[in-house]
């Protein structure tokens, strides 16, 4: 897929910092190159393009992403650090729990996920 996801953290309804360590730690065994704000991400079905890298804290992007390892990994690190993951036309949490503190405008069309497999059937839709 090669439009952009975004993936934030927010409390209160304002965007929040991430967890950079954890994120980090999720996400390095997959960094088969990584410079400066740039990483491409490789699984064993696919890989990805991540913008951010250089500031995780802040959140990231994530774009051309093939395979379906990509979506359980980015499912995965939701559920543990209370991420959004924002598409066009959606935004999906793990969660219930996340949408009081999503922005009012990302409230409407938030979508709550469970799988890498129901996120990618959404985007895919989308």
């Amino acid at each position: 897929m090669s439009f952009d996801i975004f993936v934030q953290g927010f409390r209160d309804g304002d965007a929040s910092q991430l967890d950079a360590t954890q994120v980090m730690g999720s996400l390095a065994p997959y960094a088969s190159e990584a410079e400066g704000a740039f990483a491409r991400l490789t699984f064993a079905d696919g890989e990805a393009d991540l913008f951010g890298w250089d500031d995780l804290a802040s959140g990231f992007m994530i774009n051309h992403v093939s395979g379906r390892i990509a979506w359980d990994v980015l499912v995965d690190l939701a559920r543990r650090l209370r991420l959004a993951i924002l598409v066009a036309g959606f935004t999906a949490v793990v969660h219930d729990s996340d949408l009081a503190d999503l922005p009012e405008e990302l409230r409407a069309d938030a979508v709550i996920i469970g799988s890498g497999a129901e996120l990618l059937s959404r985007v895919e839709g989308s």
